[in-house]
């Protein structure tokens, strides 16, 4: 069926506000149509007087930059309920934006959303821990006293319907429980990558579990010189109530902290992503960095180039380790057939030779550079082998080491 512009309306559970349009895709999008015309494969399901798509909204936005909102585009009716409209939204993030956080959390609260609606349903398990439950449209656990404002629902439970693992949910969750407490808002995560964002989440709660032994201790202290008091018949002396007054204070400004230093890490990390300046796994390091110069003012941060000295060091001892070392141990195998190789693959195999006598070099005049800067060093012992169990495998170089 044919439906003008202005009688589509997007997915009802595509947030346009929350994850908008991509500029750039739109872009290479109004070209391609120019170019080649618009190809007529968007689905939907009639809405009132109009189509709900299910998906195809770079593409329907592009049309009406394109021709505006009186042209007409053929759209492919099927019978479509809430789950399927939700499940079809999901693969068309996957398939536009691919590794993107922000697809993930407008898919959550997606989800949640339909769930405190009544428009779908998921089974809480009858074994869930109380801990476990949270009630739609909240991502925080209730508080002791909290009324149930609306249907159940655990992580698991939305794990299952999105076929996720344990690990993406808590990050995930996390993040959107972590922004509508206030603590890490959602708009600094938006545009990072997953691996960026499970970092960050990880690094937040690092910090507030910090701020909460802190908090305990100060709690302790106070119990403490109340019992004090107690064991003493006359009036307590002002420096005792000063003290619990002190502790009161200190037990406020610890969280008053961590909150501070929490948002700094997020901004920093942002600002660091977008210059291309920091791997994912020198988040959590960024934070305590952060943490540590709040805290202590003769604190000095190591510069930001010292952070990719480990990842390096992981890439340089995995070269020749798991796969790709079983992957050189056979083209040298075969290289001795030569007979049997043809002559594209010889040339590749001489390529390589030539690309790894060149690193070689490199490699070695790197080698010399760092010992001559260190030479002065007592404790630099560049004699020393590296011990079997530090070695690093393939294995370890995984999307965390990834620079953005």
């Amino acid at each position: 069926m044919k439906f003008p512009v202005s009688k589509i309306r997007p997915n009802p559970f595509r947030d346009l506000d929350f994850n908008g349009f991509d500029p750039h895709t739109i872009t290479g999008l109004m070209a391609s149509i120019e170019d080649t015309g618009f190809w007529a494969n968007v689905t939907g399901r009639v809405a009132d007087d109009g189509v709900e798509i299910a998906y195809g909204h770079h593409r329907i936005e592009a049309i009406k930059r394109l021709y505006g909102d009186d042209y007409e585009l053929e759209i492919a009716i099927a019978d479509l309920d809430d789950r399927q409209m939700l499940k079809m939204m999901i693969a068309e993030n996957i398939n536009q934006r691919g590794n993107a956080a922000a697809n993930e959390f407008e898919t959550a609260r997606a989800l949640i959303h339909a769930i405190a609606s009544g428009r779908i349903e998921v089974v809480v398990p009858e074994d869930a821990h109380e801990a476990d439950i949270r009630y739609a449209p909240s991502f925080c656990a209730p508080k002791p006293g909290d009324v149930a404002a609306g249907p159940a629902y655990t992580f698991e439970a939305v794990s299952s319907f999105f076929n996720w693992d344990d690990r993406k949910s808590r990050y995930i969750f996390g993040a959107l429980e972590l922004d509508e407490l206030g603590i890490l808002p959602i708009g600094q995560l938006m545009g990072m990558g997953t691996s960026a964002v499970r970092q960050l989440v990880e690094a937040t709660r690092n910090r507030l579990q910090t701020a909460e032994r802190a908090q305990k201790r100060e709690d302790e202290r106070i119990v403490a010189l109340e019992e004090e008091i107690a064991k003493t018949p006359m009036e307590p002396a002002p420096e005792v109530k000063e003290k619990i007054q002190a502790a009161r204070v200190a037990k406020s400004e610890h969280l008053t902290r961590a909150n501070r230093d929490i948002k700094e890490t997020a901004s920093t990390v942002r600002d660091q992503l977008e210059k291309r300046e920091i791997t994912t796994r020198a988040i959590k390091e960024v934070a305590r960095e952060i943490e540590l110069k709040n805290s202590d003012t003769t604190y000095t941060p190591p510069p930001p180039s010292a952070r990719y000295v480990s990842g390096h060091k992981r890439r340089v001892e995995a070269f020749f380790e798991g796969n790709r070392g079983d992957e050189i141990d056979q083209i040298v195998g075969a290289a001795r057939e030569i007979a049997l190789i043809s002559k594209a693959s010889l040339d590749q195999v001489v390529g390589l030779s030539k690309s790894l006598r060149v690193l070689a070099e490199k490699s070695t005049d790197v080698a010399t550079s760092l010992e001559e800067e260190l030479a002065g060093l007592e404790d630099a012992d560049f004699s020393t082998p590296l011990p079997e169990n530090e070695k690093s495998t393939q294995a370890d170089i995984d999307e965390d080491d990834a620079p953005f």
